[in-house]
């Protein structure tokens, strides 16, 4: 990982880790943390390995959450409109 990939991903859990932190999409992200331009790119692509290894969840179709905050396990959940949600082990994508 380039040392601008470990900033990112360092800037990312700064964010989803502290206390007042409420689920933003990855443009709300992307100001939070002060990345604009080509760097979004890379922003993105993290957003999208840190779901795949289970360490972010997307929810709301595409907020990002901390699972380590919350003490969750990684997976995916499908809820439809009409009924309770199915859990699997498997990760969608930025």
């Amino acid at each position: 990982m380039s040392s601008n990939g470990r900033k990112i991903r360092d800037q990312i859990f700064a964010l989803l880790s502290r206390k007042d932190y409420r689920p933003l999409n990855k443009i709300e992200i992307a100001r939070k943390i002060g990345v604009s331009g080509s760097a979004r790119v890379a922003l993105r692509r993290m957003l999208r390995d840190l779901e795949l290894a289970g360490e972010i969840a997307r929810i709301r179709r595409v907020a990002a959450a901390s699972l380590r905050r919350r003490g969750v396990r990684g997976g995916s959940a499908d809820v439809g409109s009409r009924g309770p949600g199915v859990t699997g082990l498997g990760a969608g994508a930025w």
